[in-house]
This record gives structure tokens, sequence and C-alpha cells, in this order.
């Protein structure tokens, strides 16, 4: 009997290990803290609207907090940038990658979120009290497409991928054209992003498919070069650190928008409007991200001067 249990214990040890080295299933959330910036029972009322909301769509990870009121006004200057008394209140701030302060003025609600590790304020809106669902509606889509800026920055790439990628070199003057060819190796539907190497953050460039090549569903052997060798389309850089991240799939991202207003240049990466502010239900942004999606990631950094 001890000798099955000690099988069994080796089994569980072994299959547990077997979980634990499997991806990451969840896609990264955003840790976030609430507080309202009045002594209002209405903020605190939509304060706890909106951490409701997003747990139960599992749209953010809310902060464990104890208090909810904040005791004074985040000021932020001319420039964006948070006087002393702010700055320091956010460095203590560690813990959550965002705050999102609750006001009502009168009739009016206000929704700011703030950046915590940029220092920054990257969202506030105000509408009358009447259009409080179309403000948080408009919130939440916000945070939707922060949420998928941060899902295509840090999904997991890997060394295997059915496409190769040549001619794309480790720098590049600033202003300088970049261009690059890419082979697939099976049947897929290819999406390309270029993003900066140290800001998850930010919003992606959706290198292809483009105005110009507008099919991405790419056959075995077949070469493209991105962006297409047309005048209608180039791609710069200003100095910095940047990655190249090719997503392949057997299906396409039809929950995702991939066109511009006046349909030219590079199309910008947008959920799809599915929900509607009446429900406050919003598209989830990071399951297009399938079981068979595989990523390719490449770096280049571009130099004010490339010494020959």
């Amino acid at each position: 009997m001890k000798k099955i249990y000690s099988i069994f214990a080796i089994l569980l040890l072994s299959l547990s290990g077997l979980v634990w080295a499997l991806p990451d299933s969840n896609p990264p959330l955003y840790k976030i803290a609430f507080y309202t910036i009045d002594n209002r029972q209405a903020s605190l009322d939509y304060l706890h609207q909106i951490r409701t909301h997003l747990r139960e769509s599992k749209k953010a990870e809310n902060a464990i907090q104890e208090k909810w009121e904040l005791g004074f006004l985040p000021t932020f200057q001319e420039l964006g940038t948070p006087d002393e008394k702010t700055k320091l209140w956010l460095n203590s701030q560690f813990a959550v990658d965002k705050i999102v302060l609750i006001k009502t003025l009168g009739a009016s609600l206000q929704v700011t979120s703030i950046d915590v590790r940029k220092e920054t304020i990257e969202y506030q809106n105000q509408l009358p009290e009447s259009l409080a669902k179309t403000l948080l509606y408009d919130f939440f889509a916000y945070l939707d497409k922060r949420n998928l800026y941060l899902a295509l920055s840090t999904f997991p790439s890997g060394t295997e991928s059915p496409v190769t990628v040549t001619s794309l070199k480790e720098k590049y003057k600033s202003g300088q054209n970049v261009s690059f060819d890419l082979e697939a190796k099976e049947d897929s539907y290819v999406y390309v992003i270029s993003i900066q190497e140290n800001d998850n953050s930010a919003e992606p460039k959706l290198l292809f498919p483009n105005s110009v090549q507008t099919k991405n569903y790419i056959r075995k052997g077949e070469k493209i070069t991105i962006p297409g060798k047309t005048n209608d389309l180039s791609l710069t850089y200003n100095s910095g650190k940047e990655k190249v991240r090719i997503f392949t799939s057997k299906v396409p991202w039809n929950q995702m928008d991939l066109k511009n207003s006046d349909n030219k240049g590079f199309y910008r990466l947008s959920p799809l409007a599915l929900g509607s502010a009446k429900s406050l239900q919003t598209v989830a942004t990071t399951g297009f991200l399938g079981a068979d999606t595989q990523v390719l990631e490449l770096k280049f950094e571009i130099l004010d001067t490339i010494t020959e």
C-alpha cells in the first residue's frame, strides 16, 4: 500500500510540474486602485459599480484597499507632469499599475485614470449624471484598448513559428525606412505589429495587414515584403528600441477593427464596438489570441547616427 501511495505521489508531482510548465492561459491584467476625491455617497456608489463590473468581466485586477476616500486632489501641471505632492503619492503606489479617481461635481460625474508608472493622466472624461452609463461605457471601452495593447505586447513568444523573417536589420538610422521579408512555412493568418520595447502600454503599430496589403491569409511558400514596396506606405521611427511581433493563427481576428477612418496608411487596432452603453458590456479583447496562436518576436534599434 505504501508503494502505491508513493507512486501516486510521484505521479501527482509530475502532473503538477506539467501544469505549471504550461503557458499561462489567463491574459495579463492591470492592477487598479480606486478612490473618490470628494466625500459624497454618489461617488462611492459609482466607484463600487466600476469595481464590480471590472471584477465580474475580468477586465482588471482590483487592488485590496482599506479606504476609498483620497484626502487630497492630485494635481498635474500644464505639461502633464504631477506636482511634488502628487509625485510623492504616486511613488508610494508601487503595488498598482493604475489609479481610478471618481468625482461627482454637482450634477456631473468625472472619471480619471492615472498611469502610475508614467505618472500621467491617461484618461479623463466628465458628463452629466444623466449620462453616467455612457461615461462608464466609454471608460470600459478605453480600458479594453489598454488590455488589448498589453495582451499583444506580452503574449508569450517562442522559437518556432510558421513564418521566417529575413532582411530585418538590428539597427536603423532615425528616419530611415524599415522593411523586411516574410515567408510562410504553412498556411496561416498573419498579423504583424511593432511596439516600443520597454512600454507594454503603448499603442502597437499594425504593420500588416494594411491599406495596401489587405489580405493577410498567407499560403505555404508565399513571400511578402512588409510594408509593401510602394510609395503609399513608409515605415520610419524616431530613436529608441522597438520590437516586431508576428502573430500567426488558423483563424482571423474577427473581434478586431483593423481599419482607419480614411482607409489609408497603416491600420489601427481597436476592439469592435459590439456592446452598448445600456448594458455596459464591451467586447472581450484577449480571447482572439487562441490556443493555436504563435508569436515570433524580433528586436531592432533606431539610432540618431550609425557608425559604419
